[in-house]
């Protein structure tokens, strides 16, 4: 909540200001939620001083068999361990045969330590619901302006509307768990307090569009969104 920490996304809004803008005219997520995520998950992918490497160091795969093979701890053992090692194994199975179909070197995409990727940290299972929103054909997790539409569409496919609770919960299940029965709610919790600090902040600091792109035409860009299954996913340069 810092002014260092709200001026990095007013800066972020202002140099992407066309894709926030369609963002919330296809899906209605509002810019400053979508700013909150990619603050609180790799804070844009700037390195700082407490987190010099936001987008990971290994490779997404490496991480994964690591997670799958690495030996349990006391906390660990039984029926976790295996809900453990079964979501290794999903994850890992969606990124081999999503790299075998668009030719990915593997050991090219950094990942966090459950091989989320990219601005945004999708898992691998999750890759199907990106955006390619820049209009180059392809799905780049690393890309600010795909990373900005694929939050967007994630809470989306999540329940978000117009109805409050319901954003609550499309946003809690980006991080996951159950919701019902979850009595903290902390990610949810900071996304909403953050965006609300960025709303409060802008507003003194206004945006002055600097578009670094020209976005195609929208109508163009929803068509094509609707036919995403179509789309290249790539994970990055």
């Amino acid at each position: 909540m810092t002014p260092e920490s709200l001026e990095r996304c007013r800066s972020f809004i202002q140099a992407r200001a066309l894709t926030f803008d369609a963002a919330y005219k296809i899906y209605g997520v509002p810019k400053e939620i979508i700013c909150a995520h990619l603050r609180i998950e790799t804070d844009f992918g700037i390195p700082t001083r407490l987190s010099p490497n936001p987008l990971g160091t290994r490779p997404a795969i490496s991480q994964l068999v690591t997670l799958y093979v690495r030996e349990p701890g006391v906390k660990t053992r039984g029926s976790r361990f295996i809900r453990r090692q079964e979501f290794a194994f999903r994850e890992i199975r969606n990124l081999i045969g999503t790299g075998e179909k668009f030719g990915w070197d593997l050991f090219e995409v950094p990942g966090s330590p459950t091989g989320a990727i990219g601005l945004l940290q999708f898992e691998p299972s999750s890759f199907s619901i990106a955006v390619d929103g820049n209009g180059d054909g392809k799905i780049d997790l690393f890309d600010p302006d795909d990373a900005i539409l694929s939050v967007a569409h994630y809470l989306v496919t999540r329940g978000w509307d117009r109805g409050g609770e319901h954003q609550k919960r499309a946003i809690y299940a980006y991080y996951g768990g159950h919701y019902d029965q979850d009595p903290n709610k902390y990610y949810m919790k900071a996304v909403l307090r953050y965006a609300s600090e960025v709303q409060a902040y802008l507003q003194g600091h206004p945006v002055e569009p600097e578009p670094t792109f020209v976005l195609e035409p929208l109508a163009l860009l929803e068509n094509r969104i609707s036919s995403a299954d179509d789309s290249e996913h790539l994970p990055g340069n």
